[in-house]
């Protein structure tokens, strides 16, 4: 299974551009207890021998001069994994919609990643193209628009690679995708009540990495950014096994 979902992502940004797209619409939603990524281009799309040739684990650039659908299987072997879903939608000439449905607390579930590190530099690279990104969950709905993709696809220098990528890791905590309420629903999905979450905008380390720490009085605190793995793994250790919040207090540091 692939590390993290954010390089499945990557992957079907690629088939889009290998397709000659000029649009491509990407979408990251929580619906339920469902998390959703979908790719929707207008590149040249795939017959029905095609589709079922790139959805064969065995399948290579060798099968195809312009490596359209590499990775497909890989995305559905994923989606069997843990019980999910894959649907590609595409014919010769209307393009392609590929979407992947994964049951969101599965415990096997490949963490979201570095969303922002991965598709910004692949946006930025590809100026001909027109992109839009979308975040969604039950009831809201976070938009990065073509315009504001395509104002920073015309500037020069590593500013808007900062600029974009720090705007989709806002998104993607606005949405609650990332940090608190990843360890929020993990104490849900547990059934436990009786513990209190606290975050603030305060660094205290500058990790790269997330780190967790354990005080005395069995405080912890979490530092950088948490995704769904992490959180799994500090309620587990942390919560459950009772190595620690005596006072049943975990701080995030954001």
């Amino acid at each position: 299974m692939i590390e993290d979902l954010s390089l499945h992502l990557a992957g079907l940004v690629l088939n889009s551009l290998r397709a000659g797209a000029r649009h491509v619409d990407i979408l990251i939603a929580k619906k339920g207890e469902v998390l959703v990524l979908q790719v929707v281009d207008d590149g040249r799309g795939m017959s029905e021998s095609q589709l079922q040739r790139a959805l064969d684990p065995f399948f290579t650039t060798k099968d195809t001069p312009n490596g359209i659908g590499l990775g497909l299987a890989l995305v559905q072997q994923t989606a069997e994994e843990v019980g999910g879903e894959l649907v590609v939608d595409s014919a010769p000439g209307r393009g392609t919609r590929i979407r992947l449905s994964l049951p969101y607390l599965h415990p096997d579930r490949p963490p979201l990643g570095d969303v922002a590190g991965t598709l910004v530099p692949l946006m930025l690279s590809n100026p001909e193209v027109e992109f839009s990104l979308r975040l969604e969950d039950d009831h809201r709905t976070w938009k990065f628009t073509p315009g504001e993709i395509r104002a920073a696809q015309r500037e020069v220098g590593p500013r808007a690679l900062f600029v974009l990528e720090d705007k989709l890791r806002e998104g993607l905590k606005t949405m609650g995708l990332k940090v608190l309420k990843a360890i929020m629903d993990e104490l849900a999905r547990r059934g436990i009540d009786d513990v209190i979450v606290t975050q603030t905008g305060e660094r205290g380390l500058a990790a790269k990495e997330p780190i967790v720490e354990v005080h005395e009085g069995g405080r912890v605190t979490v530092y950088g950014e948490v995704d769904e793995a992490l959180a799994r793994r500090i309620v587990a250790e942390h919560v459950v096994n009772g190595r620690a919040i005596s006072d049943r207090v975990l701080e995030v540091r954001t």
